[in-house]
């Protein structure tokens, strides 16, 4: 059956070959302000460094990413309809298919400054390429006046004006774009093309300073518009917002300050089976932000011998935070403490002593808890996890008597205090009210939450009274496993893993995802994996998904595109 839609021929996929076409469609920009170029010419001009790359690897790698996708997923028919699609487009003639090829973002100049963009296309066959850019019927001349190497392409998107040089064409709309030295894009891209089929970097480091000051001076002015206090809002509830975005503010000036380059870049393999997505900071490697983020990882966790990674869902957090985050914490736990403090009068100091215990956790400056689900049976999930803490003897007298005050409210639920002690940890059990039904009958009984406190670590669970069982032998073998705390190694300062194939048996099978998930996982291939980790000079997001996720992507898109095909038919 073709997947050709309306009468004019054209095809979904038309998205997909403008993707590989990316650099060829220049965005129009405005004229740059008026210079001396007289003195300009009688210096060598160093090269120009772009403020933003927009880089693929190579039209061949990335056309073997996509076709991996759809085989992977069984959707073979939409590789031949994208095959066909090229075949259309000249066959990509006059692109040199192995070369990295993208577009530029330079700054002109000014203040405000204006933005310039340059596409940069490799070429085998320069005629060749200008029919395939001009849709068949472009034409390449000779720019009159404008020096060696530079033409004008005219076709069916108008006049674009080219360079060639070292087997590139460096196309822009605007001729004056083009008055300037370019670097090797393979050597300036060789990084972004290792690592990423698709990547975008922003370098903050050819940013002017006038420019970053001028930014800062709007942001600021923004910020300090939206941290005006509205009417009728509390004060407590203020002070907690203005805080908070006080912290976005203060993060974005050291971004700006100390920030190098910002990375966003994905990378399928058909050999490894899975697919890459990574968001990388680059920070001046002089800076103390470096020192700061290569430290992140220093502190292992308390709760390393626990996480699981087989497990349904982990989640492990184990970060060494530097001076502003611990200010910033401290800061909002002392903004909150009154207004708790304000709506449980009765044991105003118990919530005090509450907090102060919680202060002290900051003021040690290391993050460390963990979360996990388990599987107790096909039909009981359960969910445990922990919280490393200071003062746990004084935080446990304060949660006893808050809860207990809790238990009196009757909205809250059924709180039961003291119910049970394993190894020093004394366990609470809240019961929230079950909710009415539509017609007025009382709904099902909501999952118990267990509220466990020690000397080093407070500890929840959900579920039934599994959950609380797989908290104590937690417990248990955390203190086995005391004697290899010393030498454990520096861990992964935050990590998630999703281990999909263990949560098929808990979704409606009757659900049209549930049934493509089943038949997207039945092969395995099915972790999901979220990093956060220090480089040399910054620090990595990484997020890794097995052939499984992609099997569902590609499956999700080929039913997608056969439902937009039924419903233009039956229109018809």
């Amino acid at each position: 059956m073709s997947l050709v839609s309306g009468k004019n021929g054209k095809k979904w996929y038309g998205p997909l070959v403008g993707l590989l076409l990316l650099s060829l469609a220049v965005v129009g920009s405005r004229d740059a302000v008026a210079q001396d170029d007289a003195a300009a010419n009688d210096r060598p001009q160093p090269a120009a460094v772009p403020l933003v790359i927009v880089n693929v690897a190579s039209v061949d790698r990335l056309l073997g990413d996509v076709r991996y996708l759809f085989q992977a997923a069984g959707q073979d028919q939409i590789n031949q309809s994208i095959d066909e699609n090229i075949t259309a487009a000249n066959e990509l003639k006059g692109l040199d298919r192995t070369k990295p090829m993208g577009m530029m973002v330079f700054l002109l100049p000014g203040i405000p400054p204006q933005p310039v963009l340059v596409s940069y296309v490799p070429v085998s066959n320069i005629d060749q390429l200008a029919a395939t850019i001009g849709g068949g019927t472009g034409q390449l001349k000779k720019a009159e006046g404008e020096g060696e190497g530079r033409y004008e392409l005219v076709g069916e998107r108008g006049t674009q004006q080219v360079v060639l040089k070292d087997g590139y064409a460096f196309i822009a709309n605007d001729a004056d774009a083009l008055d300037r030295k370019f670097l090797d894009p393979v050597k300036l891209t060789s990084s972004l093309s290792k690592r990423h089929d698709i990547a975008v970097t922003l370098k903050l480091g050819t940013v002017p300073e006038a420019v970053k000051t001028l930014l800062l001076t709007t942001v600021r002015a923004n910020f300090n518009a939206t941290m005006q206090q509205r009417d009728d809002e509390p004060d407590g509830p203020y002070q907690l917002r203005k805080a908070g975005q006080g912290n976005v503010l203060e993060f974005i000036e050291l971004l700006l300050a100390e920030g190098r380059q910002i990375t966003l870049g994905i990378n399928a393999s058909k050999e490894t089976r899975n697919v890459l997505v990574e968001f990388a900071l680059d920070v001046r490697a002089e800076g103390n932000w470096a020192k700061m983020l290569k430290d992140i990882d220093s502190s292992p966790s308390y709760f390393a011998p626990l996480i699981d990674e087989k497990a349904p869902l982990s989640f492990s957090l184990s970060w060494a935070m530097d001076k502003r985050e611990k200010g910033n914490l401290l800061e909002m736990l002392k903004l909150a403490e009154p207004q708790v403090a304000g709506q449980l009068q009765p044991v105003a100091p118990a919530v005090r002593s509450l907090f102060a215990a919680l202060s002290k956790t900051a003021e040690k400056g290391h993050a460390d808890a963990f979360f996990q689900f388990r599987s107790e049976a096909a039909d009981d999930m359960v969910l445990f996890g922990g919280l490393k803490v200071q003062n746990g003897q004084q935080l446990s007298a304060a949660v006893r008597t808050v809860l207990g005050q809790l238990s009196s409210n009757p909205e809250v639920g059924e709180i039961d205090v003291d119910i049970d002690a394993h190894a020093g940890v004394s366990f609470h059990r809240i019961k929230a009210k079950p909710r009415a039904t539509s017609d007025g009958q009382v709904g099902a009984t909501a999952p118990s939450v267990y509220v466990g406190t020690g000397r080093r670590a407070v500890w929840f669970a959900r579920g039934s009274e599994e959950s609380l069982k797989a908290t104590k032998s937690a417990i248990d073998k955390l203190g086995a496993a005391k004697s290899t705390v010393k030498n454990r190694r520096r861990g992964v300062p935050f990590r998630f893993v999703l281990n999909m194939s263990k949560w098929l048996e808990r979704m409606d099978p009757e659900r049209s995802f549930s049934k493509l998930a089943r038949q997207a996982f039945e092969n395995g291939r099915d972790r999901l994996q979220v990093e956060i980790r220090p480089t040399d000079n910054g620090m990595r997001f990484q997020l890794k998904a097995e052939e499984g996720f992609l099997r569902l992507l590609g499956m999700s898109i080929g039913r997608g595109i056969t439902a937009r095909r039924e419903a233009r038919e039956s229109s018809e």
